[in-house]
């Protein structure tokens, strides 16, 4: 139960960031796009490739867990789900080590 909770939080701190309705109100402002877009790019370049994709296919593109299981040949939709959790895992330390890697702040 803490898991899914735990999990629950995760997507949803994630998704928070790329909700239309963020996007929306960035679009009238090319330049802060831009620099939206650049640091998430930034943060999607220190991930594993696999990592990178994924996050690219849910977040980005909004494609559900069956599609990228079956896209991506993954044994089950729990597997896709357990890859998400470490690859926000792996965004959150990208986002720790912001002193390090050049986010375009």
């Amino acid at each position: 139960m803490v898991k899914k909770l735990r999990s629950f939080n995760n997507e949803r701190q994630f998704q928070e960031t790329f909700r239309s309705d963020f996007w929306d109100s960035i679009s009238n402002d090319e330049e802060n796009k831009n620099s939206v877009l650049k640091k998430i790019e930034s943060i999607f370049n220190h991930l594993p490739e696999g990592c990178a994709r994924l996050l690219n296919d849910l977040y980005l593109r909004g494609k559900s867990f069956l599609n990228i299981k079956e896209e991506q040949n993954y044994k089950n939709v729990h597997t896709v789900q357990n890859m998400k959790y470490k690859c926000m895992q792996q965004v959150k330390k990208a986002k720790r080590m912001k002193k390090r890697i050049p986010l375009g702040d």
